[in-house]
């Protein structure tokens, strides 16, 4: 699957007071110098959005993904990150992506998670839930696990 941006979270920062945004800014600097120096034909720009910092990834560069994962692991400051799509916000789009995605997986079971960081999303989480987790299951004949799935689909609004 080709992914066209990195959703960064970051750790300590989040919790700085007055001084958050220079922290964050510090952090964005940091992803971006490292990234140009590993691989600076695969990354677009690093933009920061409600706490989170979002790569975005140039298309038509391949395998050089493995080696952008190693980088953002040695960046201080980062949490966690994850390869992402950026589509549309409606619930089919959301539903055939998720397909997609999942399609080249190896499953039995599975759990679909949504976070909607605005308010002004159009469906609430537990309805992307139930309508996003139940296209799966229709598509693959695979079993919902909330507990112990063997994968999880995040669908993360921004």
């Amino acid at each position: 699957m080709k992914y066209s941006h990195i959703i960064c979270h970051y750790s300590e920062i989040g919790l700085k007071g007055k001084n958050r945004p220079y922290f964050v800014k510090s952090l964005q600097k940091n992803i971006r110098y490292a990234v140009d120096q590993a691989v600076p034909e695969l990354v677009k720009n690093v933009e920061k959005t409600h706490d989170r910092l979002i790569i975005s990834l140039n298309e038509g560069v391949k395998d050089s993904y493995d080696l952008l994962f190693e980088t953002l692991r040695a960046v201080f400051g980062i949490a966690y990150f994850c390869p992402a799509l950026m589509i549309d916000n409606d619930l089919d789009s959301i539903k055939i992506n998720a397909i997609k995605i999942l399609e080249n997986e190896e499953f039995q079971s599975f759990r679909v998670t949504a976070r909607m960081a605005n308010s002004v999303s159009l469906y609430s989480k537990m309805y992307v839930h139930e309508h996003v987790g139940s296209f799966i299951q229709n598509k693959f004949k695979k079993n919902v696990n909330l507990n112990h799935p063997d994968i999880t689909c995040y669908i993360d609004t921004i």
